[in-house]
């Protein structure tokens, strides 16, 4: 199969944990032989000497030059651990982090977005995995900075209302060619008429989808409910995944702003990785 994700760019902090943990992330890569791009973004605070001094007490935001420099070293870290020609690419900008990620992204047709999660839950990011779903271009994968095992032989694709032939193309690419690798479909049961239960019509035609194309191990699984955010995760920890692979939306949000922000939480720190298309 053709790669899939040629341009991978990964945004990094002064977060001392992501060192340590750069070598658990280029495993997730390696088969893909992709081209890297780090972004480091220093997040410029409002002018007070609060927000000033604040910022600098807590290590929120360090001087233009000190984040150059930290980039540089995950760079040569990077080197030592990768196949010696690739490419790595550096972006070190000041100003906020939302906007220049999305343009960065965009201008240098990046396939691929890893974002790690920090190493404490209180500790504040220059970007929250919430604040890119559904506003960049191209997939993201939120990754648990302790996990040590990528093999994603056990992926969950929950099923809303269309056939997920971009979710089944990832799926595929990144179970590869594994003869133990299982993907599960999750799917709501709607209402007939006569508002008995009935399956998502999408679900079959994806289990046939993927049973005709791929040698993949494929598992339906109807589910109960009005929103699928919620049975994707309780059964993702179930079984144990090794990726959530979810389009934004009703597959990552139950209805009402309360239950919203708490499925985002959820999601992103679950200690599962979960891939956004």
């Amino acid at each position: 199969m053709e790669k899939l994700f040629k341009q991978v760019a990964i945004v990094v902090d002064q977060d001392d944990a992501l060192v340590k943990n750069l070598e658990n992330l280029v495993s997730l890569t390696r088969e893909w032989q992709s081209s890297f791009h780090l972004i480091y973004v220093v997040e410029r605070p409002a002018f007070s000497f609060k927000n000033i001094w604040k910022g600098y007490a807590n290590g929120r935001t360090q001087p233009f030059d000190t984040a150059e420099h930290r980039l540089k070293e995950y760079q040569e870290k990077l080197k030592k651990l990768l196949p010696e020609g690739t490419r790595i690419h550096c972006y070190c900008k000041e100003g906020k982090p939302l906007w220049l990620i999305r343009n960065y992204i965009h201008e240098n047709q990046i396939d691929l977005l890893l974002l790690l999660q920090s190493g404490s839950r209180f500790k504040r990011q220059p970007i929250r995995f919430s604040q890119l779903v559904g506003k960049i271009n191209c997939p993201m994968i939120m990754v648990p900075l302790h996990k040590k095992d990528y093999d994603f032989k056990n992926i969950v694709l929950p099923i809303s209302h269309e056939l997920p032939l971009k979710k089944i193309m990832i799926a595929s690419f990144l179970a590869g060619k594994k003869n133990d690798a299982r993907i599960h479909l999750l799917a709501l049961q709607e209402q007939d008429a006569k508002r008995q239960r009935t399956e998502n019509p999408y679900l079959f035609k994806t289990y046939q989808l993927i049973r005709d194309n791929t040698t993949l191990t494929v598992e339906c699984h109807p589910v109960d409910g009005d929103n699928l955010a919620a049975p994707t995760l309780e059964y993702a920890r179930k079984v144990n995944a090794d990726l959530i692979l979810v389009k934004p939306g009703s597959e990552t949000s139950p209805p009402g702003i309360f239950h919203r922000l708490l499925s985002k939480f959820n999601f992103s720190s679950s200690g599962i990785p979960v891939m956004t298309i």
